[in-house]
């Protein structure tokens, strides 16, 4: 599944509920497409100026899910408790996200894909270490990273 929203502008004078910035109005579709038949199977629309992450943290996911989504989601808490329920994601972590490698997978030596890793958050919040691991691979320069 991949989970993504987008900002669709409106005429701040005639919709006045669509609160996004004070010279505009605008609504945000929240949408989770399911890769089996290509089809939503949800969709929200909030105002614009509405977080990602509250939409997420609402969704009911199924146990053995595997979502796709942005940086804008990434939250460790949510990300604990998606691990707890069965649920496995995958994500561009953010730039400075702090985790270490516990594992080091080969790379064929023709793919594009500079190093597959598996590792643990270094996440604490009151003295509590927030639980989940996340493997990743590098290509091009870039880090992506598989969350569980």
């Amino acid at each position: 599944m991949s989970l993504d929203a987008t900002v669709i502008d409106l005429c701040a004078s005639a919709f006045d509920w669509a609160k996004y910035r004070q010279t505009k109005g605008a609504v945000k579709m929240h949408l989770l497409l399911d890769h089996d038949g290509c089809l939503p199977v949800f969709a929200h629309i909030t105002e614009g100026r509405e977080h990602e992450l509250k939409t997420a943290r609402g969704l009911p996911l199924p146990k053995g899910s595997i979502v796709v989504m942005d940086r804008a989601y990434v939250d460790y808490h949510l990300f604990e408790r998606w691990s707890a329920e069965g649920v496995f994601f995958v994500t561009r972590m953010k730039k400075h996200a702090d985790w270490y490698r516990t594992e080091s997978r080969e790379v064929p030596a023709d793919s594009p894909v500079r190093a597959d890793e598996i590792g643990e958050f270094h996440v604490f919040q009151a003295g509590r270490r927030i639980k989940g691991s996340t493997a990743g691979s590098r290509s091009g320069g870039k880090t992506n990273r598989r969350n569980w």
